[in-house]
């Protein structure tokens, strides 16, 4: 019996790495790296529309 808990699917990557510290290590890196993408690209987005990033701030 596998006690396995998954909240969102493990990246493929991620999931070959049997050393735990590791894998956790590289997870935190991957998921810094798409957040930090993905605000690039919003701030770009928005740079691009001209309009303030302030004013499109989700919370």
């Amino acid at each position: 019996m596998k006690s396995h808990k998954h909240h969102k699917l493990e990246d493929p990557f991620v999931a070959t790495i049997r050393d735990p510290l590791v894998r956790e290590q590289i997870k935190q890196m991957l998921e810094s790296y798409y957040k930090e993408g993905y605000r690039k690209g919003l701030e770009e987005g928005l740079q691009k529309r001209k309009a303030p990033i302030e004013e499109a701030k989700l919370g």
